[in-house]
C-alpha cells in the first residue's frame, strides 16, 4: 500500500537535500528498522505521525 504525506516520506525529503538520495534512503531504512524493533519489543501497533510531524516538532528558523 502506498500512502502520501507520511513521516518517513517527510524525513526522506528533508535528508535528500543535505545528504543525497542514497544516504537519505539508508537513514529512512534505519528509522523503519528502529520503529519495527520498538513495535515488536513493546507489542504496540504502528502509529503514523504524519508528514507535518517534523515541522511541528522543530520549525524552520531563519538565520540573518
Amino acid at each position: 500500500m502506498r500512502t502520501k504525506d507520511t513521516c518517513l516520506q517527510a524525513r526522506y525529503k528533508r535528508l535528500t537535500s543535505r545528504r543525497g538520495p542514497l544516504r537519505a534512503l539508508v537513514a529512512v531504512e534505519h528509522s523503519m528498522i528502529t520503529a519495527i524493533w520498538h513495535m515488536l519489543t513493546d507489542n504496540v501497533p504502528y502509529h503514523e505521525l504524519g508528514g507535518i510531524h517534523f515541522t511541528q516538532r522543530a520549525p524552520a528558523t531563519r538565520h540573518a
